[in-house]
């Protein structure tokens, strides 16, 4: 399931970028790191660093491992930046409305633990590349390579039981005509895993996405997603 929340937005000064990763993946088993380099791309849509940056992620709860549940995401949306050309010609931007943004925050909050739920949860799904197709856009879709799908869930793993905890996801939007155009957002989600063997351990996904509107609705068109795995045998400690 998806909420969302939202803060008094602050204003800020849009900064361009030149290059970022369409699909940067890594995956580890405990205390254990494949580094993935990112492809770069040029991505026409200022703010986008200001906005990854800054962000508070929740610290890990302590629940033991239970029958399959759903993630519950929360949007907390912190800034709201618009990056019309209007300030050039001395006009004030148009300001978008409360509701497009929460509508907006809303959305992606239901995309995210879609995904979430179909990547790590769904025994018909998880740790497979189908969940992807919802979550990435076209571009990062073909962009996305095994090491880099790792990130996102498409690993080896068997599992029989899996717990999800709840995930606060932080959102910066960017706004042109009074319509959200551009969000970044970042979260940190966990879930208690009983492994195939009997193991019970932490899956941790630590993620940062920019989500576009596309098709209608909204995916990532880029990713950098590292997740960690308890290995096979070795329960908690």
């Amino acid at each position: 399931m998806a909420g969302s929340t939202r803060e008094r937005p602050e204003r800020t000064s849009p900064a361009s970028w030149d290059a970022a990763p369409v699909v940067a993946g890594s995956h580890r088993r405990r205390r254990r790191w494949i580094l993935v380099p990112a492809v770069l791309v040029v991505l026409a849509l200022g703010a986008a660093v200001l906005l990854l940056s800054d962000g508070t992620l929740p610290s890990p709860a302590s629940a033991p491992p239970a029958s399959a549940a759903t993630f519950d995401v929360t949007v907390r949306v912190t800034d709201v930046a618009p990056m019309d050309d209007d300030g050039v010609f001395g006009r004030q931007p148009p300001v978008a409305d409360d509701g497009v943004v929460d509508a907006a925050a809303g959305d992606i909050a239901a995309v995210v633990a879609g995904y979430l739920d179909a990547a790590f949860v769904s025994p018909e799904t998880r740790f497979s590349d189908h969940p992807l197709a919802a979550l990435l856009s076209r571009r990062a879709l073909a962009f996305s390579r095994g090491a880099d799908r790792a990130g996102l869930g498409v690993v080896d793993v068997a599992v029989r039981g899996v717990d999800p905890q709840p995930v606060r996801l932080t959102a910066r939007m960017v706004t042109s005509g009074g319509e959200v155009v551009l969000a970044a957002v970042r979260y940190d989600a966990r879930a208690r895993l009983v492994t195939a063997d009997g193991a019970s351990g932490l899956l941790h996904q630590r993620a940062r996405m920019v989500f576009v509107p596309d098709d209608g609705g909204w995916r990532s068109d880029v990713v950098e997603a590292d997740l960690t795995l308890p290995t096979t045998g070795e329960g908690d400690r």
